[in-house]
């Protein structure tokens, strides 16, 4: 039986509870109830359903759907608020506060576990991300693939099921992903990155195409980070380095411009005078 307590066991656990929205997702009822947990989310009080109709733009009776849904989920809750006038009052609704829960958890497992300085070996990286993929079972484990390219498809599928908005470049030599559920982490334990790059690496092994983990570029942007990627069928025929651009050691060329860019002078035809 998989242990259910732990670093990998937790991030599953806050996986779970992390909207999965793909920034292409092409589901606009799962895009709109997205849509309405993320503002409870971000509000600091309670929304009644006219706040998160003029929020969304969306019709009262399907907010009330959703937020059924998300109450039956256990991810929202509701209380009466104050009445207005004649009638009932109205039904207020705000996020429920079990992934913070988790994220103060995944803290106290982190701090637990590493202690002061946060730093952490291959092999505890390693089975934090083995047990993060076991706890997540079959809802994380990619499909079946046939190619490189659709085994790259199915990495990022399979970290957009644990919490990330997962991009494919137009290549598929990279993965961006935005969105982060441990974001507010990070900063006191950047363990974590190393976590999501062995998950990513497992998750690629799984794939038998051959496709591995170049590196992982932490915050690349402010909003994302960039997972680039070694794959068998991407082979240029021919590399080519800028005139006077770095070289392979990182220091610039020295090779004189005019005996790099001036053409070869042509042995003259003329006869010499006789």
């Amino acid at each position: 039986m998989a242990p259910t307590s732990g670093v990998g066991w937790t991030l599953a656990r806050l996986s779970a509870l992390t909207p999965k929205l793909s920034p292409k997702s092409e589901d606009v009822t799962k895009a709109s109830r997205e849509q309405i947990l993320q503002l409870l989310r971000d509000s600091a009080v309670p929304m009644s359903i006219d706040d998160l109709c003029t929020a969304t733009g969306l019709h009262g009776n399907t907010v009330r759907g959703h937020l059924e849904v998300l109450a039956a989920g256990g991810e929202v809750t509701r209380t009466r608020g104050e009445a207005r006038g004649r009638g009932r009052p109205p039904w207020l609704y705000q996020a429920s506060n079990h992934g913070q829960k988790i994220v103060d958890e995944l803290r106290a497992t982190l701090d637990a576990q590493l202690g002061a300085g946060d730093s952490a070996d291959e092999v505890f990286v390693i089975e934090a991300a083995e047990r993060w993929a076991e706890a997540m079972g079959k809802d994380f484990s990619p499909r079946e693939v046939a190619t490189p390219d659709e085994a790259v498809h199915a990495a990022a599928e399979a970290l957009t099921r644990v919490g990330f908005s997962a991009e494919v470049s137009p290549l598929g030599d990279s993965i961006a992903l935005r969105t982060c559920p441990y974001a507010a982490l990070i900063a006191d334990h950047p363990v974590i990155c190393d976590i999501h790059t062995a998950l990513l690496t497992d998750i690629l092994r799984r794939t038998d195409q051959g496709v591995e983990v170049e590196q992982m570029q932490v915050w690349a942007t402010p909003t994302a980070c960039l997972a680039r990627l070694n794959r068998p069928d991407l082979t240029p025929q021919r590399v080519i380095s800028p005139v006077g651009g770095p070289s392979a050691d990182g220091t610039a060329s020295t090779t004189p411009a005019d005996e790099t860019q001036r053409p070869k002078q042509k042995p003259s035809k003329r006869k010499k005078n006789q």
